[in-house]
């Protein structure tokens, strides 16, 4: 059927192809086949109408230039004079101009192949500014993709098929949409339905015509917010708002999938709280919810998808892929009457991955005390200065009606306390810590960067009650102007049996690692970690500053990585790379990145002057092979004295990689290092640049001793001779990552096996990669599975 022309494989609007191929646009001039166009379209789609046969001198030759556009997934035109001649190769540039991409993480329910796992992508398009979000089924034995064509991975559902604003009988009408917002304009803000009866407030911001200068007012705002919830009554004609594809969803480009499963990942030790997560776990609520995906867009919401699927057969189920909640943060109100002009200029709304976890506390969706909940927060990405709460627990709750239950609160830059808050690309984090009010209390909270481009441009850290949103601390480290905090991890004490965080480690833009200690039960005494004095009299102290050896710093933008010593020592070793991707003069930059692991002693106090890079083991790239795959160094790293290594380092110099950098977060698994880095591109050929998927020695950033990727490329990596490059510790691709994906699976007859999954242009794929053993492990706080 035609609904599907954009997602299956076959669809002539959809182009599968990752591999180098053509794509015709034809243009016939002046001249008619024996076929109407447009109009034979749907006959040729649904097969009552044939192409017909091809001659000399024919019209049905022309009908084959037509033919031989939607073949190769181009567009034919039809102009009888210029006028519409000069608007057909506007409409090719158009065409060419508009790309599909996927460059945001991978998401997945489980790290451990099991029945019923699944690997989530996302997908965008510019020029249309359209996003998509895919299910794909992992076989439970092999890890390999379940339902494949020709060896292309093929989704069990896509959400331009399957989301619930189409107006057709089967997924219901914009109207019945489940949409929400903020009302943070009201004496009290609260959550509110994302209606137009409903956004008193924000009637002037949505009767505002977009990009009018001065500003001019009409009435058209109540259809504005009808636009807003999928109805294309007005596209292209009557008020003439912007047209849309079939899917309403806005481009996802950086925020990647956030899994929520039925029951719960998140093992608590009971004891914690006055009720015991066991029980929680437990619940009829929890185990009988739906299993749900969330990502959040560019059209200003974060969508709540149901992943449900049959246990019995692992196939989906009939709502699998609806939309069952959307959410528009009330600090996106003013701006998203702009998505519905036919003037639209891209814009960033909400361009950034959140949190979930479980958390205890007085939420409003508990009965009359304390409770567990499932709780999202999210910050905008570069979007805006804000950040939100919503309680996700239940999905059978989730109305217009209950919006001031399910949105907890919303904070910004105009919120008192948050007038630092900046752009905020980090990932929260959800977590408990002792109340800061100088008791022996304990609560759950966010902890979370202020971001960049603050008003003072100085790196801040806050923590925030998770049921409130009220501010517990905000720890400056008093450095800027032009700076901002970097994501955080938060980590216990390994001296500490109580689960509550001790310290908090995070890097800002001058390459800065800092290290926050919140293990006083007063607040007052939360500060950074080491001074200039060494007592907690001095000037702030990073545990090391990332630069280059003339001095040019190098900023760090992605999530820290921190784990226990290798050796067993005392400390952490704290793993990140270098480099931002934030600008537009960003993509030019060939200043030299770097990936670093640092070991913070913790029990030695740093004066002025940190950790230096005299102070770590340098390895080095040593050259890549015709097929990508990249070799390094494999020194030999001592701890002890003489040498006193407090860690090493690998400069990304590599001639055919300029600009390379990373820009998420690695992945500890196994005994391995895993993460991505970026190389950025002005070749058209490659608009979405290159990366590197690294595997690397943790403990000394050597290559491992065996090689982990599938060398001879027979589909599986033996950790034997036929795979053996000595030294082999990179594969390079296409695009942009997120943060590595690797499941662990039992493999097939030839052995185990683990996958690590990755875009590959639009593509999804999981290749093999040599089990890892047990080894280094995370100290940074993460949920328990």
């Amino acid at each position: 059927p035609d609904s599907n022309k954009t997602t299956e494989y076959w669809g002539y609007r959809n182009n599968p192809a990752t591999w180098q191929h053509m794509v015709h646009f034809t243009v016939g001039l002046g001249v008619d086949g024996t076929l109407a166009f447009p109009g034979d379209l749907s006959d040729l789609i649904s097969g009552t109408t044939k192409w017909p046969d091809t001659g000399n001198g024919i019209p049905a030759n022309v009908d084959d230039l037509w033919h031989a556009a939607i073949n190769s997934r181009g567009e034919y035109f039809s102009a009888s004079d210029p006028t519409k001649l000069t608007s057909s190769f506007q409409s090719v540039l158009q065409k060419v101009l508009s790309r599909t991409a996927a460059v945001a993480g991978i998401g997945t329910t489980n790290n451990e192949i099991n029945t019923g796992s699944r690997v989530y992508q996302v997908i965008y398009k510019s020029g249309d500014w359209y996003g998509r979000l895919l299910s794909f089924r992992l076989d439970p034995t092999t890890g390999d993709f379940q339902d494949q064509v020709s060896g292309v991975a093929v989704s069990e559902w896509d959400t331009s098929s399957t989301s619930s604003y189409y107006g057709n009988t089967q997924n219901g009408v914009p109207a019945s949409r489940v949409i929400i917002s903020r009302d943070l304009r009201a004496g009290t803000p609260a959550g509110i339905a994302f209606t137009w009866t409903a956004l008193t407030n924000y009637a002037a911001d949505f009767n505002t015509i977009p990009y009018s200068s001065p500003a001019t007012t009409d009435t058209n705002g109540s259809a504005r917010v009808s636009y807003l919830r999928g109805d294309a009554t007005n596209e292209g004609t009557g008020l003439d708002f912007r047209l849309r594809s079939t899917t309403k969803i806005g481009d996802i480009v950086n925020a990647a999938p956030v899994f929520v499963p039925k029951g719960t990942t998140f093992n608590y030790p009971d004891g914690l709280e006055s009720a015991n997560h066991s029980a929680f776990r437990s619940s009829a609520v929890v185990t009988g919810r739906p299993r749900m995906v969330y990502v959040a867009g560019n059209d200003g919401m974060l969508h709540g998808f149901n992943a449900d699927y049959d246990t019995s057969t692992n196939l989906k189920v009939t709502n699998s892929g609806r939309e069952l909640l959307a959410y528009v943060p009330g600090t996106l109100l003013p701006e998203m009457g702009k998505l519905s002009s036919k003037e639209y200029q891209h814009q960033w709304y909400i361009d950034t991955t959140p949190a979930v976890a479980d958390a205890f506390g007085a939420f409003p969706g508990c009965a009359s005390s304390p409770c567990w909940r499932t709780i999202m927060v999210g910050g905008l990405g570069g979007g805006g200065k804000g950040i939100y709460a919503l309680d996700v627990t239940d999905p059978a709750n989730f109305s217009q009606a209950n919006a001031n239950t399910i949105s907890l609160w919303e904070k910004n830059s105009s919120s008192t306390g948050f007038g630092e808050l900046g752009l905020t690309y980090g990932k929260p984090v959800i977590t408990r810590v002792r109340a800061g009010d100088g008791s022996a209390n304990r609560v759950w909270a966010a902890i979370f960067s202020n971001g960049y481009n603050s008003t003072s441009g100085t790196a801040r850290l806050y923590i925030v009650n998770i049921v409130t949103g009220a501010l517990i601390k905000v720890i400056d480290t008093s450095v800027g102007s032009d700076n901002g905090l970097s994501p955080t991890v938060p980590v216990i004490d390994p001296n500490n049996s109580e689960f509550v965080m001790d310290y908090v480690y995070a890097g800002d833009l001058k390459g800065n690692i800092w290290k926050f200690n919140i293990s006083s039960n007063s607040s007052t005494n939360w500060k950074v970690a080491y001074d200039s004095n060494g007592d907690g009299t001095g000037t702030p102290v990073p545990i090391f500053t990332a630069e280059l050896p003339a001095g040019t710093p190098q900023p760090i933008t992605s999530r820290l990585e921190v784990g226990t010593h290798p050796d067993g020592k005392a400390g952490f070793i704290v793993y990140f790379g270098t480099g931002r991707y934030l600008t537009a003069s960003d993509n030019s930059s060939t200043t030299v990145q770097s990936y670093y692991a640092i070991w913070d002693q913790g029990n030695t106090a740093i004066t002025s002057t940190p950790v230096s890079r005299a102070n770590l083991l340098t390895q080095t790239i040593t050259g890549e092979t015709p097929a990508g795959i990249r070799t390094t160094s494999s020194n030999t790293i001592n701890f002890e004295s003489p040498a006193n290594d407090r860690g090493w380092y690998i400069d990304f110099n590599a001639s055919n990689a300029l600009g390379e950098r990373v820009l998420s977060v690695a992945e500890l698994s196994r005994g391995r290092l895993i993460f991505n880095t970026f190389i950025p591109s002005t070749n058209e050929c490659l608009p979405d640049g290159e990366h590197v998927r690294m595997i690397l020695n943790p403990r000394s950033g050597a290559a491992l001793t065996s090689t982990p990727f599938d060398i001879n490329g027979d589909g599986f990596a033996c950790s034997c001779a036929a795979d053996y490059l000595a030294g082999a510790s990179g594969k390079r691709g296409r695009g942009r990552q997120g943060a590595p994906v690797t499941t662990l699976s039992n493999g097939d007859s030839r052995g185990p096996q683990d996958k690590l999954c990755y875009n590959d242009g639009v593509a999804i794929k999981c290749d093999s990669i040599a089990p890892g053993s047990s080894g280094i492990g995370r100290g940074a706080w993460k949920q328990l599975k």
